[in-house]
């Protein structure tokens, strides 16, 4: 059975990949079970909101980053 997995999608690079990292570390401590991924949205975050919202939020969300952001590729 494939392990739960926990999406933070993070408008920058640097800091807020450091944000998200001390959240897990808070939230998440002791759950080895838990696969964390954390993505940079690429963009400005409401842009992200706006193509959602575009779309009435029926899209898978990784898809949508994977459009956009060449990290998201491998997840």
């Amino acid at each position: 059975m494939a392990s739960p997995v926990t999406l933070f999608i993070v408008e920058g690079e640097s800091r807020d990949l450091r944000f998200a990292e001390k959240m897990k570390d808070l939230f998440l401590k002791g759950r080895d079970d838990l696969r964390v991924i954390c993505l940079p949205a690429a963009q400005n975050i409401y842009m992200l909101y706006e193509r959602l919202a575009e779309e009435d939020f029926d899209l898978d969300v990784v898809e949508v980053l994977r459009e956009t952001v060449p990290s998201a590729e491998n997840v």
